[in-house]
């Protein structure tokens, strides 16, 4: 990183200094009466009329000489001396080392011609020190602009380049804190967004991973004693439910970590998860089916339906049906966790367009405690969990919702939250509606 400051400090300062050649060599050399030099002769000869009396132009030349310093001689337009301030007068032809320009009347006719020499040794080198001094303090200027516009641009790769080791030892907590509103800044502010997000997802790693490991202990230790009682000959009696009740767990924690890791290959490879054949289900028949199994599952708990005033009108998808029945139950187990037990729980879908085509949106409410707004973007991470705990009864392994959004995404769809801490939340899955089929 250190080469590449220097590099782009010689770039900044090369540049620098080639424009500025540039102009030099375009102003004063490419033409030479574009100097300041030739442009103060020419008006100087405007100024002298060689139709004045030769005492008078002679006094002028003089003064001209004591004053500005050089050689001037003017002649008429018939190659006729007039008046000189060198001895002897310079010739009325330019040469490489003389110039000439024309003098002209009051009335703006030309009255002859002045010729211009080279000059003096003290003009040229009161003219050298003002130029050194110059080009001195455009180098100057042209070193502390490279610096400055080189340190702007190489400073906060340096801070990404000590912050992106802080990430490669595992300090997530890193912020740039960039406040710039360039491309810069942009890159600064998606940094910090990732590593907020990457701090966020390993704290719930380590949360997930400590809460599973105090969660297994319960279920080994009653198995052991089941052993332990086996061994000894003794009836296990009322253990064998709760037994039933801690291999079902088991059960369940695996398939989601075998689950969360396909989920991560998926992720690792850019591709969704993978569909079976779909097939066409119309939307109120399917969305019947998933409130029978929760009713199936959850007796107990109020399910209330919410198809429209016409269901026959909501259609039908296109969809693998075994994949998006696990997207509901995911989202009707959360509701059912997180709502009061004396509320029910709400499945709906409505028919509406989005993104230029016909979109199926399915809605899962619940009256429960809702989501904070800085955390909803964060609920289809893996592993992610609003609350931290985890029990049989409310708890998981943050791995559902993920499921669901991944699910939607394979089915050319999304899914979307709204909720009000305090209000409950809405899951909203939306897909693309079936084409009508041209038999219909």
């Amino acid at each position: 990183m250190r080469r590449l400051l220097t590099r782009l400090f010689l770039i900044n300062f090369s540049t620098f200094l080639l424009v500025s050649a540039a102009v030099l060599f375009v102003r004063w050399t490419a033409d030479p009466g574009l100097t300041p030099l030739g442009r103060a002769r020419e008006a100087i000869a405007m100024a002298v009329d060689a139709g004045q009396p030769p005492e008078q132009l002679q006094g002028r030349l003089e003064l001209m000489r004591s004053r500005l310093g050089g050689h001037t001689s003017v002649y008429d337009l018939h190659g006729r001396l007039l008046a000189s301030n060198v001895e002897p007068p310079l010739p009325p032809e330019p040469t490489s080392q003389l110039s000439r320009f024309p003098t002209y009347a009051n009335d703006g006719t030309q009255t002859g011609w002045a010729i211009y020499g080279s000059l003096p040794d003290r003009v040229i080198s009161e003219t050298s020190v003002i130029l050194a001094l110059t080009l001195s303090v455009a180098g100057v200027l042209g070193l502390g602009l490279a610096a400055w516009a080189t340190r702007r641009l190489v400073g906060p790769l340096l801070s990404m380049t000590e912050a992106t080791r802080a990430i490669a030892r595992g300090d997530f907590n890193v912020q740039l804190d960039l406040a710039r509103s360039d491309e810069l800044g942009s890159l600064a502010r998606a940094f910090d967004d990732m590593t907020q997000k990457l701090a966020r997802l390993q704290r719930s790693q380590r949360e997930l991973l400590s809460s599973v490991s105090h969660e297994l202990r319960t279920p080994l230790a009653r198995m052991r004693l089941a052993l332990t009682m086996l061994q000894d000959g003794e009836e296990l009696g009322d253990m064998l439910p709760e037994l039933s009740a801690d291999v079902d767990e088991l059960e369940r924690m695996t398939s989601s970590v075998l689950a969360a890791a396909k989920l991560d290959l998926d992720l690792s490879r850019g591709a969704p998860i993978a569909v079976a054949a779909r097939e066409r289900v119309e939307v109120s028949a399917f969305v019947e089916r998933v409130a029978a199994r929760f009713r199936l599952a959850h007796p107990e708990r109020e399910l209330d339906v919410d198809l429209g005033e016409h269901p026959e009108s909501l259609g039908a998808l296109a969809l693998d049906v075994a994949a998006l029945l696990r997207a509901c139950e995911n989202l009707l187990d959360n509701a059912y966790r997180h709502g009061p037990a004396d509320r029910p729980v709400r499945i709906a879908a409505r028919r509406g367009g989005e993104r230029g085509g016909e979109m199926i949106e399915l809605a899962v409410i619940d009256e429960g405690p809702g989501i904070p707004a800085q955390l909803q973007e964060l609920v289809f991470t893996p592993f992610f969990r609003v609350d931290p705990s985890r029990s049989r009864v409310t708890g998981g392994l943050g791995l559902g919702l993920a499921m669901v959004a991944r699910i939607a995404e394979a089915h050319g769809g999304s899914v979307g939250l709204e909720s009000t801490p305090g209000e409950g939340a809405r899951f909203v899955i939306r897909l693309p509606a079936a084409e009508v089929s041209k038999e219909s």
